[in-house]
């Protein structure tokens, strides 16, 4: 089964709520990994549980963050656009009422550098 197909059950078991998670590389294949949604307004937003993160970046490389719209289109918001390049992975958007994925990636962002103090 490949991701898609398995973030789509995945989120229609979530509803009503929006549904989370990340998209990554283990054992040389793409494959989702499913992460709880800390956000209050769970049913309009997603916050990645940062456990779920650290927990998928243990066992493979992260390349996407995926995310379901219960209702309307798989339209990126402006919230959305704003996390895809503020983190630097890919957003994969799944419409639960149409049946259809739209993907927004980063377009000015820039790895952090990280300065050693001496």
């Amino acid at each position: 089964m490949d991701w898609k197909k398995s973030f789509k059950k995945f989120a229609k078991q979530k509803l009503p709520d929006e549904a989370c998670g990340l998209v990554a590389i283990i054992k040389e294949k793409e494959t989702f990994w499913p992460c709880k949604n800390l956000a209050k307004s769970s049913d309009s937003f997603f916050v990645l549980d940062p456990d779920d993160w650290a927990d998928c970046e243990d066992m493979g490389e992260i390349i996407g963050v995926v995310h379901s719209h219960p209702t309307g289109p798989a339209t990126a918001s402006e919230v959305d656009k704003k996390s895809c390049e503020h983190i630097g992975f890919p957003y994969f958007i799944y419409s639960i009422e149409y049946d259809n994925w739209s993907c927004t990636n980063p377009i000015d962002w820039v790895e952090p550098k990280l300065e050693r103090s001496v």
